[in-house]
């Protein structure tokens, strides 16, 4: 949906408007969060004061890597021992981000083969693709640790922790479908 809104408008005014016009289906009956996804990976909550005209995609003309997404915020943590963090789906071989990002909610201490399969049930991954995927553990600007199903989940409560799935891209680019020019061996021929 398009929504038009005064420039005096913050992210708690496109919640209200989002949910005027949702399809029944999309509706939540909770609060609703704001996003800002920037390149398949979730760049800022948005808090209801924050004016539209500051969010980082007002400034970019791309709309599929820099979009404003509105959802449900269903997912809080009801626990001490648990932790929303977010998740996005990256391509196995290039390391680029894409899809769309989401989050979950995952307690500190739980195995990984119980993580993945909730996240199996929420994206609704059948067996034979998911078993594919990997998950990796990325806390803080730099570390990354490949996670295995008898792993249990760490976290240090002082950094930020993401969960990466790696899996090869559904579309791959055409250019690392085929073959490029530079591979193919070089033939000459003698003219008659």
């Amino acid at each position: 949906a398009v929504l038009v809104l005064p420039s005096t408008a913050t992210a708690g005014d496109l919640a209200i408007e989002a949910k005027k016009v949702a399809p029944s289906g999309f509706r939540s009956d909770g609060p609703l969060r704001v996003l800002g996804v920037e390149q398949s990976k979730i760049h800022q909550v948005y808090k209801e004061e924050m004016p539209v005209n500051q969010f980082l995609s007002s400034s970019r003309k791309n709309i599929l890597h820099h979009c404003v997404r509105i959802e449900g915020d269903n997912d809080k943590p009801t626990r001490a021992s648990e932790r929303r963090i977010k998740f996005w789906r990256a391509d196995r071989i290039t390391g680029a981000p894409f899809g769309h990002p989401f989050f979950l909610s995952v307690t500190i201490g739980e195995k990984v083969a119980a993580l993945k399969a909730r996240v199996q049930e929420k994206l609704g991954v059948p067996d034979p693709e998911f078993g594919r995927w990997r998950f990796v553990k990325a806390e803080g600007p730099t570390t990354k640790t490949l996670l295995k199903d008898d792993d249990t989940l760490t976290m240090s409560p002082d950094t930020s922790v993401r969960i990466c799935l790696e899996y090869s891209h559904p579309a791959p680019s055409l250019s690392s479908a085929r073959p490029s020019r530079t591979s193919k061996p070089l033939v000459l021929s003698a003219k008659k």
